[in-house]
C-alpha cells in the first residue's frame, strides 16, 4: 500500500475540517497560513477555506480578518472576496486590518 502523499493529506485533512465547520477547524486551517510553512500548505489552507459554509466557521474567519497575521487577514479577505462581501471588507479595511489591495482587488 502506498503512503499518501503529505500535501495530498494535508489537503485532505484540511477539506474535510472545512466541511465540518467549527471554529475548531478554522483555527486548524489557519494555522497553516503563516509565512514558516510551505507553499504546498498554505495552497491547502487556503483551497479548504473554499469549503467553509458554517455560520460559525464564517464568524471565526471574520476574526480572524481582523486580528489574525497578516497572512491569515489576507486569506481571510479571500475568502470573503469570492462571497461577494464587498462591507464587510471595506469595514476592515477602515478598520486598518487589510489594505486596500486586499480589500478591493478583484
Amino acid at each position: 500500500m502506498k503512503t499518501p502523499i503529505k500535501g495530498v493529506s494535508l489537503a485532505r485533512e484540511l477539506s474535510q475540517r472545512a466541511k465540518q465547520g467549527s471554529a475548531k477547524d478554522v483555527d486548524r486551517i489557519m494555522e497553516h497560513l503563516h509565512t514558516d510553512h510551505s507553499l504546498a500548505e498554505i495552497k491547502a489552507a487556503d483551497f479548504a477555506l473554499d469549503f467553509i459554509r458554517s455560520e460559525e466557521g464564517t464568524d471565526c474567519i471574520r476574526r480572524y480578518l481582523f486580528s489574525g497575521t497578516g497572512m491569515q487577514r489576507n486569506y481571510s479577505a479571500n475568502y470573503f472576496r469570492r462571497r461577494g462581501m464587498r462591507s464587510l471588507l471595506l469595514q476592515a479595511w477602515e478598520q486598518g486590518a487589510i489594505d486596500e489591495i486586499q480589500a478591493f482587488c478583484r
